[in-house]
């Protein structure tokens, strides 16, 4: 799954490259995830997984859409206040896990969807930012 290619719909198709699933006992941990991200993400979702501008793939848990996958976008965060997201600020990437598992495609590093373009801004999660940091000792 590890440098998977996902589409979802925000005006029209748009792509990410999932870098890291979440699992348990491991480094990027599924309750330290949840821990970090809690009040910044819907209250019934949970981390599952990475992209690789550090945006969150989360699992929705509560009785309505249950089992849905969703994107959340970090630099949209900022359009909100703590705790303040819902499901409907999130991009719906799939109805199930199953689903969102079938829709992995292998990531084509010879295609480079990215020429012509410049970078004009970045911003970087400072959560996923001390991640980095930190794993950047192994």
């Amino acid at each position: 799954m590890k440098n998977s290619i996902i589409t979802y719909n925000k005006n029209g198709k748009r792509r990410f490259i999932l870098t890291s699933m979440f699992g348990i006992g491991s480094e990027d941990d599924l309750i330290s995830q949840f821990e970090t991200y809690k009040n910044r993400i819907p209250n019934t979702c949970i981390p599952i997984g990475r992209d690789a501008g550090g945006n969150l793939v989360c699992l929705n848990l509560s009785k309505d859409k249950y089992g849905n996958v969703y994107f959340w976008d970090h630099e949209e965060e900022l359009m909100y206040e703590d705790g303040k997201i819902t499901l409907n600020d999130l991009y719906i990437i799939a109805e199930t896990f199953h689903e969102f598992v079938n829709s992995l495609e292998e990531e084509n590093t010879q295609e480079s969807e990215s020429d012509g373009y410049k970078v004009k801004k970045v911003w970087v999660d400072p959560d996923f930012l001390i991640e980095l940091e930190n794993n950047s000792d192994q």
